[in-house]
């Protein structure tokens, strides 16, 4: 199975933010993305500073950090992260490092915008995930209140 394929089968089968995504909409966000090895120990994003990319985690892990404590760690497979600075255009929340060696299927945000067919797409793909992930920080905060 080539790289692309076995991305598009990660996103679908094993995402737990993607598997309700039409076939066809992850063949294309696949389409417009580059997989990317990243070494162990590397920064991807930085708080406050400008991105441009969404990731998809494919294998591997990454930390999240929010001036400088840690919020959560990402590793399974399809976990999204990058999509909330390209949403709301503001620089990084937070900064992103891996914990392991990572494959990532990363996609340049301004392919969105040459690509005007897919941007609507991806803007109502990036509202499941958001909503995902808000679903599962309600989660946290009920068990940390209980």
């Amino acid at each position: 199975m080539d790289a692309l394929n076995n991305a598009l089968h990660i996103l679908k089968h094993e995402s737990r933010m993607l598997k309700n995504v039409p076939r066809k909409t992850l063949e294309k966000l696949i389409s417009n993305g580059d997989i990317i090895e990243y070494s162990s120990d590397s920064v991807i994003l930085v708080q406050g500073e400008v991105n441009s990319n969404v990731y998809f985690i494919l294998e591997g892990s990454v930390s999240v950090y929010s001036n400088k404590k840690f919020i959560v760690k990402l590793s399974r497979r399809g976990d999204v992260f990058g999509e909330m600075s390209i949403v709301s255009g503001n620089p990084c929340s937070a900064t992103i490092s891996t914990d392991s060696r990572l494959r990532a299927l990363v996609i340049d945000a301004m392919d969105f915008d040459t690509a005007g067919d897919i941007r609507a797409e991806m803007y109502q793909l990036f509202s499941i995930i958001l909503a995902e992930k808000l679903k599962d920080m309600n989660r946290r905060l009920e068990v940390l209140n209980q």
